[in-house]
């Protein structure tokens, strides 16, 4: 068996195509952490901080380790999970309204 690259999911391009039509619509989907599977992020070795839509979930990664993920509407957890896997005192996040933003 041939040794497989985790990225050749990511550059092989997925061909739609109509019933009863020769045309075809190539879709290549992107290269970026939103895309990956959970095995892509663990061997790039992802740092950072996603929204899975497909789980509905917030996750927190470190060098490949998916060290915290839970419901995307539990705020308060993802702010504990946060401080905790960055081993800070507390965390503070600031929702700066569109309206609110002073303009030139």
């Amino acid at each position: 068996m041939a040794n497989q690259n985790s990225n050749d999911a990511i550059n092989r391009p997925v061909i739609f195509k109509q019933p009863g039509s020769e045309d075809k619509l190539t879709f290549k989907r992107p290269d970026h952490s939103d895309f990956h599977t959970s095995a892509e992020l663990k061997a790039n070795k992802f740092s950072g901080v996603r929204q899975n839509s497909v789980a509905q979930e917030w996750e927190i990664w470190t060098l490949g380790d998916l060290r915290a993920h839970g419901p995307l509407k539990d705020q308060d957890g993802f702010h504990k999970a946060y401080a905790d896997v960055f081993c800070l005192d507390s965390v503070v996040f600031i929702k700066a309204e569109y309206d609110s933003i002073i303009k030139p």
